[in-house]
C-alpha cells in the first residue's frame, strides 16, 4: 500500500479577509484584493510594528515580575537564615527552593512563548517589507547576523535573557541539596 501525501491548497476566504492554510502550511498575509494599496499595506504595517513592540514591552514586564518574585524569594531566605540560623527548618528551606525552582521554570517557558510570538511577529513584518519601498527590519536582521559587520557572535536577546532564571534554578538546586545531604 503506497502513502500518499496530501495535496496543500490555499483559497481565500473573503468573510476572514484572509488566506486559508490546510495542513499547516504557512501562507501570505496578503489577500488578493488589497495586497497592491500601498496606503493600507503601510497603515497595516505600522499596526502590527506596534504591536510587535507591545510584545516586547510585555516580556520586559513579565521579565521583571519574575525578577522580583525570585530576587525577594532569596531575600526572605538570606534573611531568615541570618536571624535564625539553625533554629530556621530544613523544611522551609527545603519548601523554598521548590517553589523558587518551579517559579524559574515557569520563567522560561514564559521567554519561549515571546520568543515564539515575536519570531512569528517579525516574519510578518519582514513579509510585509517585501512590498513597501524599504525593509528595515529585514536589512537590520542581515546586518546583525552577517558575518563582516559583526566582531563578536550576535547572541540574541532570549539567550541571553534565559541566563538568568536558569541561575536563580541552580542556586535554588544547590540550596536544596546542600540541605538535603549535608
Amino acid at each position: 500500500m503506497s502513502r500518499q501525501t496530501p495535496k496543500t491548497s490555499t483559497t481565500f476566504d473573503k468573510t476572514a479577509n484572509k488566506n486559508i492554510t490546510v495542513n499547516n502550511t504557512p501562507q501570505s498575509v496578503f489577500n488578493q484584493k488589497e495586497a497592491g494599496n500601498l496606503d493600507i499595506l503601510i497603515e497595516q504595517y505600522k499596526i502590527y510594528v506596534d504591536s510587535a513592540n507591545q510584545t516586547s514591552s510585555l516580556r520586559a514586564q513579565a521579565n521583571t515580575f519574575y525578577l522580583t518574585i525570585n530576587t525577594a524569594l532569596i531575600g526572605f531566605l538570606s534573611a531568615t537564615l541570618a536571624f535564625l540560623g539553625e533554629s530556621f527548618s530544613s523544611y522551609w528551606i527545603l519548601l523554598s527552593s521548590t517553589a523558587g525552582l518551579l517559579v524559574c521554570i515557569s520563567w522560561v517557558f514564559s521567554l519561549r512563548s515571546y520568543r515564539s510570538l515575536n519570531s512569528g511577529r517579525f516574519t510578518v513584518i519582514q513579509e510585509i517589507e517585501k512590498r513597501l519601498p524599504a525593509r528595515m527590519y529585514a536589512r537590520e536582521w542581515e546586518l546583525i547576523t552577517a558575518k563582516r559587520y559583526r566582531k563578536s557572535k550576535y547572541l540574541r536577546q532570549t539567550s541571553v535573557e534565559q541566563f538568568v532564571p536558569i541561575a536563580f534554578g541552580a542556586l535554588y538546586t544547590a540550596l536544596a541539596i546542600a540541605i538535603t545531604f549535608l
